[in-house]
């Protein structure tokens, strides 16, 4: 079964144009062209589809990947292990920060006045925010630290 290009964007949630943009770069070839040139997607490219969006999702360039799907699987290993131990280091940095969160929430619902310690951990909290997190994963945090 073969499906258009327009069908594989509305099932996966990419963008006609991300899709274009693989072929351009020589991730993601059609199987077949129609007629009237639409692209033709098989299922063996929607596999390959599904693993590019694996590896964008922990991280890794799309410059990278094509190198990496091309026969250089002992890669995707190493990158997985970069992205755990990033994930870790995350996941560190969420639980400190959870922590000085809920310090100062209690502070703040108790009437405590806040100490130059305070202060200054406010201040090292927001440095953290820059350092460790993207803005779309700040953007995350609250639902984040809700489950947690």
């Amino acid at each position: 079964m073969l499906f258009q290009v327009g069908e594989i964007a509305k099932k996966t949630g990419l963008t006609v144009r991300t899709l274009h943009h693989y072929e351009e770069i020589g991730l993601l070839q059609p199987t077949a062209r129609t007629d009237a040139g639409y692209r033709l997607y098989d299922m063996k490219s929607i596999e390959r589809l599904t693993q590019i969006q694996m590896l964008r999702q922990i991280g890794v360039k799309l410059k990278d990947i094509g190198h990496i799907l091309n026969g250089h699987s002992a890669e995707i290993a190493c990158l997985i292990e970069e992205r755990i131990s990033q994930l870790t280091t995350q996941m560190q940095q969420i639980a400190k920060l959870r922590y000085q969160l809920e310090h100062v929430q209690q502070q703040i619902q108790t009437g405590t006045p806040f100490t130059q310690h305070d202060w200054f951990s406010l201040l090292e909290m927001m440095s953290m925010y820059d350092k460790y997190f993207t803005y779309s994963e700040l953007a995350q945090l609250p639902s984040i630290l809700r489950t947690h």
